[in-house]
């Protein structure tokens, strides 16, 4: 599959520089660059989660294949029909730390940039704390008002567990989580046939 092509990627690059350098609050580490998204700039899908692990700072990309999250990502991403070269895949905090609510917002105007370049189709949500962000309310308030999906500012929300979570109930494997949201992951697929969401070209 292939996207439709947008001349942004400089804007990337430059946004991930000015990330990099970021000391606006008190998560900054001495140690650990603050880590911008990854994805190509063409992406009409944008997958937003909390904050990166210290592992993924390090290496330099979210939701690393080697960790836990990253594993339960790939598993979510295939289960719907996506890879991870065709996503732009971020966090609202950019620093690998536990996030207070202030410096929350202080990131925010990072991931409203990464937005305003990428102009995305859709923004699937991963955890409470981004659907926070983007909707201003919890998982649970989205679907109460939306349903599973809903535009908020002009874009198709999709919120969704974060992939950490799948881990919490030690005693359900991973294909037991993609059961029991099965209804909701159909909701999504049937979205992502929708050429009005995401705009598909000729290989």
């Amino acid at each position: 599959m292939r996207v439709s092509i947008r001349k942004n990627t400089g804007c990337l690059v430059q946004l991930a520089q000015e990330i990099q350098a970021c000391n606006a609050c008190k998560l900054r580490s001495p140690d650990l660059l603050p880590l911008a998204g990854v994805g190509p700039s063409y992406a009409d899908i944008m997958l937003i989660g909390e904050a990166p692990t210290t592992e993924a700072a390090k290496r330099g990309e979210p939701f690393l294949d080697i960790t836990v999250s990253g594993e339960n990502l790939n598993i979510f991403l295939s289960f719907v029909g996506l890879k991870r070269d065709e996503v732009y895949i971020t966090n609202v905090c950019k620093c690998p730390k536990r996030v207070e609510y202030a410096n929350f917002w202080t990131c925010r105007m990072w991931l409203d940039k990464e937005i305003k370049i990428i102009q995305p189709k859709m923004i699937i949500t991963l955890g409470g704390p981004a659907i926070e962000a983007i909707g201003g309310v919890s998982i649970s308030g989205f679907r109460k008002k939306w349903g599973f999906s809903g535009q908020v500012k002009d874009r198709l929300i999709f919120p969704f567990l974060h992939p950490s979570a799948w881990e919490r109930n030690k005693r359900k494997k991973r294909q037991e989580v993609i059961e029991e949201e099965r209804e909701l992951l159909n909701e999504l697929m049937r979205l992502l046939q929708d050429p009005g969401i995401v705009k598909l070209v000729e290989s």
